[in-house]
């Protein structure tokens, strides 16, 4: 987010700027804190609204979608539970990530 921003609006400019799609925010799905880094993300449902131009660039390469069975292998285990959540329609989930964040595979987050 950036500085005075509304959590949502943030949500909404940042689907636009890293994939071009234009999202309306659906619902609130967890709070997920590190610790060991001082960091906290909010983690918001969204569906696309439309798609609008983009292109690759060096912060974000390319876009896609994946099943959920057929996630990457290699993702961190924050970012992998944060996933499962949305994936499960679970809301109002509060994580505290205590340990570093490492990478990790799908079986050992279940």
């Amino acid at each position: 987010m950036e500085e005075g921003e509304n959590p949502i609006d943030g949500v909404v400019r940042e689907i636009l700027e890293e994939t071009g799609y234009i999202a309306e925010v659906t619902g609130f799905i967890g709070t997920y804190v590190s610790v060991f880094r001082s960091d906290i993300v909010l983690h918001f449902a969204a569906r696309i609204v439309r798609e609008s131009e983009w292109k690759p660039n060096r912060e974000i390469l390319q876009r896609c979608f994946f099943r959920p069975n057929e996630l990457p292998a290699k993702l961190r285990a924050s970012t992998r539970a944060r996933i499962l959540d949305g994936i499960e329609d679970r809301r109002n989930v509060f994580r505290t990530l205590s340990a570093v964040d490492t990478w990790t595979d799908l079986k050992d987050i279940r």
